[in-house]
């Protein structure tokens, strides 16, 4: 019995999904919003375009931020950057930035906001 659920798991393995992921693949989700201003106030979420790159390998991908500011795209494991333009935002010159890298792992959810700083 403990041979056919060890086959069992290692087809399912074999299958290449993990919870609806590719194998090999994560999930970075986040908001794009704005931050600061003359007052101090909540960060407010704005639509636009996520820049994502592979640290490793230079690979750049764009993925849309909904009027929620809200963004989600999958990617392989690794390690990457992102940055954001929006509409919104200097006519969408401005750029936002985060914290540092997100790592990604296999079948995990890393979760990074990206900002524009109002001065």
């Amino acid at each position: 019995m403990l041979v056919l659920l060890a086959i069992a798991v290692g087809v399912g393995v074999v299958a290449g999904t993990n919870g609806g992921l590719s194998l090999g693949t994560g999930v970075i989700t986040g908001i794009l919003a704005s931050v600061g201003g003359p007052e101090p106030r909540p960060p407010s979420p704005v639509p636009g375009s996520v820049v994502i790159t592979n640290v490793s390998t230079g690979a750049v991908s764009t993925t849309p931020a909904g009027r929620d500011g809200r963004f989600s795209v999958e990617v392989p494991v690794g390690t990457y950057r992102l940055t954001a333009t929006s509409p919104m935002m200097g006519g969408g010159r401005m750029h936002g930035i985060t914290n540092g890298p997100v790592r990604v792992g296999w079948g995990a959810r890393a979760t990074e906001n990206v900002y524009f700083e109002i001065r």
